[in-house]
């Protein structure tokens, strides 16, 4: 085979043909036609931005034959365009135009040439590739040439894939937040077809619901792009919670074909922990003072059922009042703001009560601690009736009343920390 000053591939002509076939040769006197395509035999139609093309779309390709014979010396030859196979088309072959010869038949008369187009509609990522060839039907003695040729291309589509790796917030004291959030990528090759924007992944995110707390959005991906959609969990109360957001596109879906997709359920989750406050009279109850004994203990406690997690399930006794009318009657033995209490730990708060006056006295006791709150910063409080009921003028007595205050004041605060003694003794 030859090559032209063109750089298409030339058929080498063959003399002493027999070209009765076409009007103007003489078999007598004329060898074969001289054949060239482009592409030349053995190359390759590629389609699309450099044989890249977004699924969905359609691209376009040419295939020419010539008939570079001397106009003067040689003849014409017909044939046949074939049909190639999806994603490629036409599927069906159509005859090579030329001119009408003797025996009725479209000859392609020197110096002329004929196109067909070629196209080529991916449906799914990935490489495509048809082989075309041409063998003149007429106007060439033995051995007919033949031109092959293969049509190639390259199926591109965005696609969508979801990071949740971080879509648990995990344990979160009750009263602060934790993060969550998913992460929509594109891991595709839509933008190799060099069609700009519409070969982008896009699609939206649904916002949050309940305790989780975040707007979702839109996006608009290019290829190797990722956008990150992030929510807050604040829990209300101990216990896990779990809520669903979608993602939903309009292109790019994960099969590779390019269709919309969704939407998609991604699970947020977290678990709500905290402390539990509990005490040996129920908050809202009374605290009675005898005549006799004027003290009394209230046992204050950390009940949780969360595992020991520290700052996430320490309670903190932050401040404790008495208020009212016979305020001053009563008074704190060993309390100590800013106490703290692990899980399962117990505080044995001591209260007093003197006075002259005889007859019935109240007040009101309210603790504050960090349940419902971070560590230290304040939260729920409880509140108790302090009542008291003398029948004489109450003078201190050196009998069970001081035995009681001086046992309690002796032990300083009690706390019975089992996790803090265990630590300890380590």
């Amino acid at each position: 085979m030859l090559m032209s000053a063109t750089g298409l591939a030339t058929l080498p002509s063959i003399s002493n043909a027999h070209l009765s076939f076409a009007p103007q040769n003489c078999a007598a006197c004329h060898g074969n036609p001289s054949l060239s395509t482009t592409p030349g035999n053995g190359g390759f139609l590629k389609f699309g931005n450099n044989g890249n093309t977004l699924v969905g779309m359609v691209s376009s390709g040419q295939f020419t034959i010539t008939n570079s014979t001397n106009t003067q010396v040689e003849g014409g030859f017909t044939g046949i365009f074939a049909g190639v196979v999806g994603p490629f088309a036409p599927a069906t072959s159509q005859p090579l135009g030329g001119s009408l010869g003797a025996d009725g038949k479209n000859y392609l008369t020197p110096g002329s040439s004929d196109t067909r187009t070629y196209t080529y509609a991916p449906t799914v990522r990935g490489a495509n590739t048809a082989t075309l060839s041409f063998t003149p039907t007429n106007g060439f003695n033995s051995p007919v040439p033949t031109v092959t040729i293969t049509l190639q291309g390259q199926g591109v589509a965005p696609v969508v894939a979801l990071d949740n790796s971080k879509t648990n917030a995990g344990n979160v004291r009750v009263g602060t937040t934790g993060s969550v959030q998913t992460t929509v990528k594109n891991i595709g090759d839509g933008n190799l077809s060099g069609l700009g924007d519409v070969s982008n992944l896009h699609g939206t995110v649904t916002a949050g619901s309940g305790a989780f707390t975040g707007s979702g959005g839109s996006f608009n991906l290019q290829d190797g792009g990722s956008q990150a959609f992030a929510y807050s969990f604040t829990p209300t109360s101990r216990g896990g919670a779990t809520v669903n957001v979608n993602v939903s596109t309009s292109n790019g879906s994960s099969d590779g074909h390019n269709n919309a997709q969704g939407p998609t359920p991604v699970a947020l989750s977290g678990t709500g922990v905290a402390p539990v406050y509990h005490s040996s009279v129920a908050p809202g109850g009374t605290l009675s003072f005898s005549d006799v004994i004027h003290g009394a203990t209230l046992s204050i406690s950390n009940l949780t059922t969360d595992a020991d997690l520290g700052a996430l399930t320490d309670l903190t006794l932050l401040s404790a009042q008495i208020s009212g009318a016979d305020a001053g009657m009563f008074s704190l033995v060993n309390f100590a703001s800013g106490l703290q209490l692990g899980k399962d730990d117990t505080f044995d708060l001591g209260l007093s009560f003197a006075t002259a006056d005889s007859g019935s006295h109240s007040a009101l006791l309210t603790i504050l601690t960090d349940e419902g709150a971070a560590l230290g910063a304040s939260g729920h409080a409880f509140t108790y009736l302090l009542s008291a009921n003398t029948i004489a003028p109450a003078v201190p007595e050196p009998g069970a009343l001081q035995l009681m205050l001086a046992g309690l004041v002796a032990t300083g605060v009690l706390v019975r920390q089992r996790r803090k003694k265990a630590s300890q003794d380590d």
